[in-house]
């Protein structure tokens, strides 16, 4: 199972993860330090086939 910090990276660099989601690359950044993607992107990560709802999920649980 992926964190959400590889999950980020995996789906492309911060700039464009942050272009995508309408936010700035430091949020993006900050998301991969973190190892937490806020729950209002998930949807959006879900859509675009980054990581599906219950992997980011399971990956929130693990991180708490």
């Amino acid at each position: 199972m992926r964190t959400h910090s590889q999950i980020v990276k995996a789906a492309g660099t911060a700039e464009a993860v942050a272009e995508q989601r309408g936010v700035s690359v430091h949020t993006v950044r900050s998301w991969m330090q973190r190892d937490s993607i806020p729950a209002e992107h998930w949807a959006a990560f879900a859509r675009n086939g980054w990581a599906s709802l219950d992997e980011l999920a399971l990956a929130a649980a693990k991180a708490a």
